[in-house]
């Protein structure tokens, strides 16, 4: 894999197949749009380009993307694909997994996600990992302060952010804002802890649960809620 970190956003010179981008999924996807258009890579219009945005990738998603790479070219140019998803089931990754296998000629995919962990080892293998500079999400304060309250203030925080998508916990929103909890909480306690006391065999452990509760978010039918409970009574 290919992990290429850029000020903002910049691309190779000769495009990739496909490439998993770590950023915004709404706003990024208009950003990579722009820059490709600019390189002339790809016109303003045509069934040449596909620019979809996601709130949660499902497998009939998936299904219409693999029709789409199925078609072939209308024109002698690139194919490109764009995809901002907050949220992808695994159904969706086995799905979009068999396209990217055998890759259409001349066609390439941008598929922005806010982490790239949240997607199956086997997807991320078969792409190059870009990162986009969108700042960070949720302050570096807001993760300290939610790893030092107490387990009953914990509670209550997740209990407003669900209340916050009106307890539908099948929301790709949801579920956007729950990863982005996660990681800005074990970006901060490995930087801030784990680097200073590398000998600290709890801490470990603890990233690599909530690595696994990241995974666990991707899983079809997992309640968000329960993920996030979880969360704040074992750090």
């Amino acid at each position: 894999i290919e992990d290429m970190t850029h000020e903002r956003f910049v691309l190779p010179k000769e495009l990739y197949h496909t490439y998993i981008v770590a950023g915004d999924p709404v706003t990024d996807p208009l950003v990579i749009r722009d820059e490709l258009q600019k390189r002339e890579e790809m016109s303003r219009d045509g069934g040449d380009f596909l620019f979809q945005i996601y709130d949660s990738l499902t497998v009939a998603d998936s299904t219409f993307l693999k029709g789409w790479h199925s078609e072939g070219n209308i024109n002698t140019g690139k194919r490109i694909c764009i995809i901002g998803a907050k949220a992808i089931n695994r159904e969706a990754e086995n799905a979009l997994l068999k396209m990217l296998e055998e890759p259409q000629s001349g066609t390439h995919f941008f598929i922005v996600v806010p982490e790239p962990e949240m997607l199956a080892e086997t997807i991320r293998s078969r792409a190059h990992i870009l990162k986009m500079d969108t700042g960070t999400s949720r302050s570096a304060t807001s993760a300290r302060a939610f790893i030092s309250a107490s387990p009953e203030k914990r509670l209550l925080v997740i209990d407003e952010l669900i209340k916050s998508h009106k307890d539908d916990e099948t929301s790709g929103g949801l579920r956007y804002d729950a990863l982005q909890l996660l990681s800005d909480i074990e970006r901060t306690l490995y930087k801030e802890r784990f680097i200073k006391n590398k000998t600290d065999t709890h801490l470990g452990k603890l990233l690599e649960e909530i690595g696994m509760l990241r995974g666990h978010l991707g899983l079809p039918g997992a309640s968000v809620k329960m993920i996030l409970e979880h969360l704040a009574l074992v750090i």
